[in-house]
Order: C-alpha cells, then sequence, then structure tokens
C-alpha cells in the first residue's frame, strides 16, 4: 500500500518545477492531488491530467495565495470536494512589490 492512498494534498505553484515534480510524487504514493497555480493554467491542467493518469483524483484550484479570502475560499472548496486536506506544501512564490514601515499581513 502507498504511504498516501487516501490522503488529499494541496500543492501551491504547482504548474512547473518543483511543485509539479511534488504534485506527481505525491500521486504516486497515492494522494490526491490539489493543483494551485495562479498564472499558468494550462500547464496546472496537464498536472491534473498526469495525476489522474496515475490513478488518482486531481483538482486544478487557480487562487492567488496572497489574497487571504482566495486562500480560505480554497481551502473551504477542497474540503468540500474531498472532504478533507491532509498534506499542505507552501511552494508558491510571492514577493512584496514595494517597501513599507507597516507590517504585512500574511
Amino acid at each position: 500500500m502507498n504511504r498516501f492512498t487516501g490522503k488529499t494534498a494541496l500543492i501551491t505553484g504547482a504548474a512547473r518545477g518543483i511543485g509539479r515534480g511534488i504534485a506527481l510524487c505525491l500521486a504516486e504514493e497515492g494522494a490526491n492531488i490539489v493543483v494551485n497555480d495562479r498564472a499558468h493554467a494550462e500547464l496546472a491542467e496537464e498536472v491534473v491530467a498526469s495525476v489522474r493518469a496515475l490513478g488518482q483524483e486531481a483538482l486544478f484550484w487557480p487562487a492567488d495565495v496572497s489574497d487571504r479570502d482566495a486562500v480560505a475560499a480554497m481551502f473551504s472548496g477542497v474540503v468540500e470536494r474531498f472532504g478533507r486536506i491532509d498534506v499542505v506544501v507552501s511552494n508558491a512564490a510571492m514577493s512584496v512589490r514595494e517597501r513599507s514601515c507597516k507590517p504585512h499581513r500574511s
């Protein structure tokens, strides 16, 4: 039995690079995968197709991880669809575009 059978993994920035690799690795170990990416929808759908080809469920959820409400909606939607989230991989890159003396709330 695979280590992640019956588990659900949400990977941010999963359309390419390290995030894509993590998504496919977890799928090979039996996890259902939620691919999150804001800027690369076509590549994200390719990852979803690859995960499904491995026999796992997969879903693309485009959301900006710098937007608190979008993240809350994503988590709620994933739990509604899969019933749970067992693994979260925070792989998306984010940068602050301007300097500020005010604290950044993430």
